[in-house]
């Protein structure tokens, strides 16, 4: 659900807030929506404000003219605004930004222009912001530490990134497609390795989220590549458990599964129904019903 609402905003110039638990991907989705919208072939700046003081953010942001840096900072140089002009400005851990800086991006996005530190002339920008946040911003509203004008301002639309343990699958997807990135031309070499290490991920709950996914499957990668057997990099792994055994072989019906998670399930899988089917832990006979009811049809059924 929430990556086609992210897709439906992309088609839009309005701004995001992306709200969700560190390490959700938020990142992961302001690439993916400048991607699919129509600012894809102008700038994508990212800007983390947290762990950054207000004169040094507002000089990130503004710019500034030679000797008006926030140390006296020799040289002029161009804020983040005029850098993404035409494209997409994120802000990420936008709750952390002081509130001087707030009330600066607050009327720059009002104005739809930046002056720079030390100016003496407005600047036109043409920017689509999309911010990222945790859940904490409500209590940062309500205690006054994150003006509220601003986040209306910048949550025009929103879209909450549940964690990774409600998204159902999407751990075992994402881990098939990260491997397919990492292994390129040489995943067919490591495919059954790789599907046995992904057996023992079954309902492990990543606390770190995607974060802590994407560096899972590159330690694997790397283990793998160096010829480290799967038993040896289970050890290493003591956290990941094997499913327990059951009395009796079930077979997964899908019902969780939606039409999107089955189709990209074949995509990284390269329509490879056998492999898709092992994937989603289903047999190939139930994967065929719920493709049939879903309406998927592909060529070159293997």
């Amino acid at each position: 659900m929430h990556i086609r609402i992210a897709k439906s905003y992309a088609k839009y110039t309005s701004n995001i807030m992306l709200i969700g638990e560190i390490g959700t991907g938020k990142e992961m989705f302001a690439h993916s929506i400048h991607r699919e919208s129509q600012r894809r072939n102008h700038p994508l700046v990212t800007l983390n404000c947290a762990n950054i003081s207000s004169a040094a953010l507002l000089a990130e942001l503004q710019g500034y003219e030679n000797g008006y840096g926030p140390f006296g900072n020799k040289g002029r140089k161009e804020g983040a605004f005029e850098l993404a002009h035409g494209g997409t400005l994120f802000l990420d851990k936008v709750e952390a930004a002081p509130l001087e800086v707030q009330a600066v991006l607050l009327r720059i996005l009002e104005d739809k222009e930046v002056r720079r530190m030390g100016g003496d002339h407005v600047i036109p920008v043409d920017v689509r912001i999309i911010a990222s946040t945790n859940p904490a911003i409500f209590e940062e509203i309500e205690d006054e530490n994150f003006l509220e004008e601003l986040y209306y301002m910048l949550g025009v639309l929103t879209l909450e990134i549940p964690p990774l343990r409600e998204r159902a699958g999407d751990s075992l997807l994402l881990c098939n497609e990260w491997f397919h990135h990492f292994f390129g031309a040489d995943y067919r070499k490591y495919e059954d390795k790789i599907l046995a290490i992904e057996q023992h991920m079954e309902g492990y709950n990543w606390k770190g989220n995607v974060r802590q996914l994407s560096n899972f499957v590159e330690r694997v990668g790397v283990l793998l590549t160096n010829g480290v057997a799967v038993e040896d990099i289970l050890s290493t792994l003591p956290r990941l458990k094997p499913k327990e055994t059951e009395p009796k072989e079930t077979d997964v019906t899908l019902e969780r599964w939606s039409r999107e998670a089955i189709i990209k399930a074949l995509s990284v899988n390269q329509l490879n129904v056998s492999r898709t089917a092992r994937l989603l832990k289903c047999s190939r006979s139930t994967l065929y019903k719920k493709m049939e009811e879903f309406n998927i049809r592909i060529t070159n059924m293997k």
